[in-house]
């Protein structure tokens, strides 16, 4: 079916069969008609918390403010037009190790229709362990596929000036 952002993908993120206890979207003073769909929206669900900023601060800003805002103990982020896999979060927390801080998944690019069978992607490479160089080198961990302990924002935040919040994550965890 046809994708149209933002309802499918917040349908999407609640309707995960790992239980979503809130949803905070923070739009980052877009011109288009989201905010009302997303007030909306929020009208219809409580998990929704909609944070609409009168000026644009920025992607990696916005994510760091959004995250902060947090309750929940994991952490999981979406980018404005992606739209999840119903056990994506399930999958996550039950590979998700005791000693990790991060963890993340592939993710597939598509228009119009979503893929029933995806394929990995072969051009990422999957990355283990804690040696930051490994993902200086070739780093394949984005904001739209990771799952976060809220633990890794103290070591993390505030971002350093210029650095995409997922990559600095990613480094830190």
């Amino acid at each position: 079916f046809p994708v149209t952002i933002p309802e499918e993908q917040v349908e999407s993120i609640l309707q995960q069969t790992y239980p979503i206890a809130e949803l905070i979207i923070s739009d980052d003073a877009s011109t288009d008609a989201t905010p009302d769909i997303i007030e909306r929206m929020a009208l219809q669900d409580s998990r929704i918390r909609f944070i609409r900023l009168e000026k644009n601060i920025g992607f990696s800003a916005n994510f760091q403010q959004a995250m902060l805002l947090a309750k929940a103990e994991l952490i999981a982020t979406a980018d404005q037009d992606d739209v999840w896999h119903r056990e994506k979060l399930a999958r996550l927390v039950g590979a998700f190790a005791s000693d990790a801080s991060l963890i993340y998944c592939d993710s597939v690019k598509f228009s119009q229709k979503i893929p029933i069978d995806p394929r990995p992607s072969l051009k990422n490479k999957k990355i283990e362990g804690s040696d930051p160089r490994r993902i200086s080198v070739n780093n394949t961990v984005s904001g739209h596929a990771m799952l976060i302990r809220k633990n890794l924002l103290a070591m993390a935040f505030p971002l350093p000036a210029g650095v995409y919040y997922d990559w600095w994550l990613a480094v830190v965890a």
